[in-house]
């Protein structure tokens, strides 16, 4: 059992998800542990607003990413993917795939009109 959204922007495990999200929240200069929600005390409202906050600040389990924020999110994710292009493993990494997928689907989403569901 892992987790899985509509519109093919992750399929598989939470720890997969979790690596993957710390790694995106380090690459814009979050400490994930740091926040709450994640056993930290700064509050996201805290800090000055960016589209992958939407994403870094959701459940791993269950609801939505609404689509009024799909593509400004997808739009992030693509400038952090050429961060982890440049990196060690380039584009053939699994972090830097899933990151240029999220986006996809996150596009793919928002032509259709619907919202990334989590479930």
């Amino acid at each position: 059992m892992g987790l899985d959204t509509s519109h093919n922007c992750w399929s598989g495990s939470y720890s997969g998800f979790g690596n993957w999200r710390e790694t995106v929240a380090s690459i814009v200069g979050i400490n994930l542990p740091g926040m709450v929600g994640f056993g930290g005390s700064i509050k996201w409202d805290s800090l000055e607003f960016r589209p992958v906050y939407v994403l870094l600040d959701h459940s791993d389990c269950d609801g939505e990413i609404a689509t009024e924020h799909l593509i400004p999110l997808a739009d992030d994710l693509d400038r952090i993917a050429e961060v982890l292009a440049e990196g060690e493993c380039g584009t053939s990494g699994w972090k830097y795939r899933a990151t240029v997928r999220f986006a996809a689907g996150c596009r793919d989403a928002a032509a259709a009109g619907e919202p990334v569901n989590f479930h």
